[in-house]
């Protein structure tokens, strides 16, 4: 199982686990977190591929 990541904002609850690396996040999904979502489109590029 991967490991939540740590920083307060992949802590929200939702969203999926994606891998840069060795690097796992939990970033918002873009159906309950929409703008959120956009946000970390923009700053995490690579966290929105399926």
């Amino acid at each position: 199982m991967p490991k939540k990541c740590s920083a307060p904002e992949c802590n929200r609850g939702y969203g999926k686990y994606s891998e840069e690396g060795t690097s796992l996040h939990y970033f918002p999904s873009k159906e309950k977190e929409p703008k959120l979502f956009d946000k970390w489109k923009n700053v995490l590029p690579w966290a929105t591929k399926s």
